[in-house]
């Protein structure tokens, strides 16, 4: 059996360097940030908006990060749903993979960039094909960790297995 220091490596090497859903989602997220802070600056947002903002920063609850989409599912009264996949036993390394930090401070406009979905339906036909596709590579990569992370957990994994079946890991394993 593996130790959960040196499964922790794996699972980071498996998902940052063999799992290619993995860096389409943060092109997906990036993305996603980038239609959601346009649509802050550009449409949301007025000249006077912007001036009541810089006078009276206090008053105006603001966010330097806003969530994706929460961990339940919506439903919108048509059976649509966004389904997000969990992690089993696996600790992300980064803060949250559903949060997108904003690079300076807004206004509080939703609760999570899904939630554009009922307030505006204009920004929603932009940002929604972006969002879709972000959870789809996200979905996909998870589901990959998961059966990596089952495999690695199995008490006749070794890293001498590792070595021996999958080279091509053991050696980025290494590197």
């Amino acid at each position: 059996m593996i130790s959960k220091d040196i499964q922790k490596k794996i699972l980071g090497v498996i998902r940052e360097k063999m799992i290619p859903e993995y860096k389409n989602s943060l092109f997906y997220k990036e993305k996603l940030k980038e239609e959601f802070v346009r649509y802050l600056e550009e449409d949301y947002m007025t000249e006077r908006d912007r001036e009541l903002i810089s006078k009276y920063p206090d008053h105006i609850k603001q966010v330097d990060k806003i969530p994706i989409s929460y961990y339940r599912y919506y439903g919108n009264g048509s059976g649509e749903e966004i389904k997000l996949e969990h992690f089993k036993d696996y600790q992300m390394r980064d803060d949250d993979d559903m949060v997108i930090k904003l690079d300076k401070n807004f206004p509080v406009v939703c609760d999570s960039i899904y939630s554009l979905k009922e307030i505006d339906k204009k920004e929603w036909r932009k940002i929604g094909p972006l969002l879709h596709q972000f959870v789809n590579a996200r979905n996909s990569y998870v589901k990959k960790v998961n059966i990596a992370c089952e495999f690695l957990g199995h008490k006749n994994t070794t890293v001498t297995l590792i070595k021996n079946e999958f080279p091509e890991l053991y050696k980025l394993y290494k590197s």
